[in-house]
């Protein structure tokens, strides 16, 4: 227990951090006003871009990129995940809900998003939102055993039996009941949520004049210059390492839940034996 406590800690320090260096980088300028390919200085400590622009606040303002598609697609994602898990009421709506889920699941994220790349405004809300519509089938896919499960327990039986509707039991036996299963799977997302848009931003696919780190890393592949004079020491290290570090976090909070969940459950089947 205490171990997971000390992962969960870790976890929220690194997005502490993360958030912090963000709220920094408001307070310096991303714009191209410095000489470009400039050498690390005390003033800018990681130098400049091929376009002027100074890559210790481009990559702390690529912070609050990776945490909004880190924090909000995967809330986005299971919210609508939640919302189609009220199918599981009705066996003919949950049957629609089934053939729609696998649907999504075969659908293949990366070339659709080159498809999509074309036909939308290159905007990193509408990027979020699509990747949301795109990732909540897999926590649908998780949670329906579990939720129809806990639906044939005799005290959510019961609460039917004396009136309780399907938002009743939705919100006080479901959610509650696996609501570890919940964060562990929401921070599994967040990891494939940064992972993907920091794939796109390297493609060139998205709002590239936002600040990201997978355009960061792409920027320096774009410049042959910078891989063969070293500088690529600057240009990429440090954004690989935000990401790194980005994922362990909430690897540590999926891992923490995940445990938790796992030793409940070893407890719940050594008291049944016993009792």
């Amino acid at each position: 227990m205490k171990l997971s406590r000390a992962k969960i800690l870790v976890s929220i320090f690194i997005l502490i951090f993360f958030l912090t260096l963000f709220i920094i980088s408001l307070t310096m300028t991303v714009a191209a006003i410095y000489k470009p390919y400039e050498k690390p200085t005390l003033h800018h400590p990681l130098g400049t871009d091929n376009a002027g622009r100074d890559l210790l606040a481009y990559l702390l303002r690529g912070a609050g990129t990776a945490l909004q598609f880190g924090i909000l697609t995967p809330a986005l994602s299971i919210f609508i995940a939640i919302f189609a898990l009220f199918s599981i009421f009705n066996i003919k709506t949950e049957r629609i809900m089934n053939d729609i889920t696998n649907f999504f699941i075969a659908i293949p994220k990366y070339p659709l998003f080159i498809v999509l790349s074309f036909a939308l405004p290159p905007n990193n809300w509408i990027a979020l939102i699509v990747l949301s519509l795109l990732l909540w089938s897999n926590p649908f896919r998780i949670l329906r055993p579990t939720f129809k499960q806990l639906l044939e327990s005799g005290y959510v039986k019961s609460a039917t039996i004396l009136g309780g509707g399907s938002l009743y039991i939705m919100r006080r036996y479901l959610l509650r009941k696996t609501a570890q299963l919940l964060i562990s799977h929401y921070a599994w997302l967040a990891i494939r949520a940064i992972g993907i848009q920091a794939g796109l931003a390297f493609l060139g696919i998205g709002d590239i004049t936002t600040p990201s780190w997978g355009y960061m890393i792409r920027n320096a592949f774009d410049n042959p210059f910078v891989i063969y004079d070293g500088e690529w020491l600057y240009w990429v290290i440090p954004p690989t390492i935000c990401l790194i570090s980005l994922a362990i976090a909430f690897l540590l909070i999926a891992i923490s839940f995940e445990e938790r969940r796992y030793r409940t459950t070893y407890v719940s089947r050594m008291l049944r034996i016993f009792w």
